[in-house]
């Protein structure tokens, strides 16, 4: 499981920091919806209310 939250967290965490600078073009209002579709499977009963 840890490795699933690791690789999560450093892929959302460079995600957001080429965002922030303006490498990554995409609308605001999309940012979480992208961000819990790239839930791996095995986190989505912890991180989602799905």
């Amino acid at each position: 499981m840890q490795v699933f939250i690791d690789i999560y967290a450093a892929v959302v965490t460079e995600l957001i920091c080429e965002w922030l600078l303006g490498r990554r073009m995409i609308p605001l209002d999309q940012f979480p919806d992208i961000l819990v579709q790239a839930l791996p499977q095995p986190l989505i009963p912890y991180l989602h209310d799905a």
